[in-house]
């Protein structure tokens, strides 16, 4: 009887075997129930080399018996050392590495505050010289403008750098403000969180352009703010006997700030008209509104750009013009205020 039954085991072990295998190389598509019914049944034997390998490899030292001793793995330790030094070394290296990864990061962070810490302070000098200012600010957030000096049309909200040789000379805004603004006194002037961007020269319901300081039809008086921090000498005319003489000094803080007029150019940069070389502007000196009555309807003090470049006139050598860069990229402006002066709310 018992005979009869490891046979007929044996026989269905067989014909699942058989099947399965013709279901694989047969049918490989279709009958997969029969490699599915086969598969409990033949897991002990497929996994019997892994059940043996993990059981061989839990009594390996069982079996293989101590394999060194005290004095061997001293020797063994002395004559590893080099290699445990060098690994050592090498790890120290590796930490002095992130160490200063780290200080970089620090370092560039703390920048970062510093820049943001600046354009807070930049942005309370625009609210304080306003304080002072009876007007109303309109925000508004840019949608679109010209970003070409070729003028071909098109959106410019994308963040980033310019391309090279153009500027940002229109500005299309979406004002908070059902009707149309009141231009019949000039345009109006739009500022950024810190400086001076342009001017609104049309306008209609909830809606405004800007031409900003950059388009070659913009044109305004200024002031030039010398910066002391900046050694130089200047050249000033003083009464002598009833009549001027002019003497040269050194630069102090209380020496006036120097006007003149600028214009855009269509492109990344505007440019004054010439004045006296012998005021003696520096690169890195502070261009900003000059006040009522010369230029925007603004107050004096908020910045427009920075001088980055001073230039001969090549047929008046006593005569310079100077180039100035936009204190912000103003591809970069997103939100902007229209300041409408007091006297100009009720229109």
């Amino acid at each position: 009887m018992r005979s009869l039954r490891t046979l007929t085991t044996r026989r269905i072990l067989a014909v699942l075997l058989v099947g399965s295998a013709v279901s694989c190389l047969a049918m490989p598509r279709g009958w997969a129930w029969p490699r599915n019914l086969a598969g409990p049944l033949l897991a002990p034997l497929s996994h019997a080399g892994t059940y043996v390998g993990l059981r061989v490899a839990r009594n390996v030292r069982a079996l293989g018996g101590e394999t060194i001793d005290d004095e061997l793995a001293e020797r063994l330790l002395v004559e590893h050392e080099p290699i445990r030094r060098r690994l050592l070394a090498q790890q120290d290296r590796q930490t002095l590495d992130r160490l200063a990864a780290l200080e970089r990061q620090v370092v560039a962070y703390e920048q970062l505050v510093a820049g943001l810490q600046e354009q807070l302070t930049d942005t309370r000098g625009w609210s304080g010289a306003l304080q002072e200012f009876p007007c109303m600010l309109v925000p508004a957030v840019v949608i679109g403008g010209d970003a070409s000096v070729h003028r071909d049309s098109r959106l410019v909200r994308r963040f980033g750098p310019a391309p090279v040789g153009s500027a940002v000379t229109t500005r299309d805004l979406v004002t908070q403000r059902p009707t149309a603004l009141p231009l019949e006194m000039g345009g109006l002037a739009v500022l950024s969180q810190t400086c001076l961007v342009g001017r609104v020269v049309q306008s209609g319901a909830w809606c405004a352009r800007v031409q900003t300081i950059l388009d070659e039809g913009f044109r305004s008086a200024a002031i030039v703010y010398r910066d002391p921090a900046n050694p130089r000498e200047i050249e000033v005319d003083v009464q002598e006997g009833g009549r001027r003489v002019p003497i040269r000094k050194a630069l102090e803080p209380d020496d006036p700030a120097v006007p003149v007029v600028v214009h855009g150019q269509g492109t990344d940069r505007m440019l004054s008209d010439e004045l006296p070389a012998r005021v003696n502007i520096l690169p890195g000196d502070l261009v900003g509104t000059p006040g009522m009555g010369r230029g925007l309807l603004l107050p004096p003090g908020i910045v427009l750009g920075r001088v980055v470049e001073v230039i001969p006139v090549a047929n008046n050598p006593s005569h310079v013009r100077l180039s100035i860069e936009p204190a912000v990229p103003l591809e970069t402006v997103e939100r902007v205020y229209i300041v409408i002066p007091k006297w100009e709310q009720n229109r």
